[in-house]
């Protein structure tokens, strides 16, 4: 019941919702990409770098970017440089190459992308961020992170149980983990909170297979009091998965796990109450915020962040989700 009220707060946004970005000039951040004129039914080319294809949500996000653009008649590219950012970069930079009208970056940062927005910039080619919030360059972004509802369960969590250790999955590289992360430790740092944290970060790829094998070694390390004193926090449900897959390895319950995303590794886990919160994010929606914003800026629209469609997913609405969400 804590916990039901707790996310009773967490909201659906059902569409996009502007963030202030900071940029007190939307139109001289705009002029430096000199769009071309709009023009009604643009057949567009889009050139999309991928995150990494293992990485369950957010290689769904990107392909469902690539379907939302190709049936908005464009032709739409996709590449996947494997987390490497030196490859995304270059990926980036085969695309100005080839002249396409726009590109899409997945999770990478904005800072860690400045040669590919750089060449971009030369050639008056808009740049788009799928995870990020808008900064320097970029042309616009969809905001992945959405910390806030998942931190704040999770901080009440430790809040009401006192002296836990927790196994924290983090990856600071990607923009969502980075900040989730930032926020937890600041949430932290102003609550009455006790915990102890074991910071261990994920490996891309194989992040399902490395967070298995850590959470066994932390497992180890903390003998079974029936979950009592433990609970895990995971960036990304992949990192959960893993960490899920040890405990049933070790025959361990009671750990409670708090991550984001929503896919078919751990429905099942929701549903028998081993999980106890996720945030969905609505890739479909995402894709139709991104595409709306390529057009905006053909328009020639000022940047902005959109935050991406979400929903808190506990045990308590995780079946009344799935019948809305059947094709999950």
């Amino acid at each position: 019941m804590r916990f039901k009220s707790l996310l009773g707060k967490a909201r659906c946004v059902s569409g996009p919702r502007r963030i202030r970005t900071g940029f007190a000039a939307g139109a001289l951040a705009l002029a430096a990409f000199a769009p071309r004129l709009a023009v009604a039914e643009e057949h567009l080319s889009v050139g999309v770098v991928n995150f990494d294809s293992s990485a369950v949500t957010a290689n769904q996000i990107a392909q469902t970017v690539v379907k939302e653009g190709i049936a908005n008649g464009w032709d739409v590219v996709i590449q996947d440089p494997k987390a490497d950012l030196g490859q995304a970069n270059t990926l980036c930079s085969q695309y100005v190459t080839r002249q396409v009208d726009a590109i899409v970056v997945a999770v990478f940062q904005v800072s860690q992308m400045a040669q590919c927005l750089a060449f971009a910039k030369t050639a008056s080619i808009p740049v788009f961020f799928l995870g990020t919030s808008l900064e320097g360059d970029a042309s616009g972004a969809i905001s992945l992170t959405i910390a806030q509802p998942i931190n704040d369960a999770f901080v009440d969590f430790l809040s009401k149980n006192k002296g836990l250790t927790v196994l924290a999955f983090t990856y600071k590289p990607g923009a969502p983990c980075r900040e989730r992360e930032d926020l937890l430790d600041a949430l932290v740092k102003k609550s009455d909170v006790s915990a102890t944290f074991d910071k261990q970060e994920i490996v891309v790829p194989g992040i399902v297979t490395t967070s298995l094998a850590a959470t066994q070694a932390w497992l180890n390390g903390h003998p079974d009091d029936g979950g009592k004193k433990l609970a895990i926090w995971a960036c990304t449900s992949d990192a959960a998965f893993g960490a899920l897959s040890a405990m049933k390895q070790a025959g361990r319950t009671g750990i409670p796990i708090y991550t984001w995303d929503m896919t078919d590794l751990i429905i099942d886990a929701l549903k028998n109450n081993e999980m106890a919160a996720t945030l969905w994010i609505d890739a479909n929606g995402v894709a139709k915020q991104l595409v709306q914003q390529i057009k905006d800026n053909r328009a020639g629209k000022p940047p902005r962040t959109d935050e991406a469609a979400h929903l808190v997913i506990t045990p308590d609405n995780v079946r009344a989700f799935l019948q809305a969400h059947p094709n999950l």
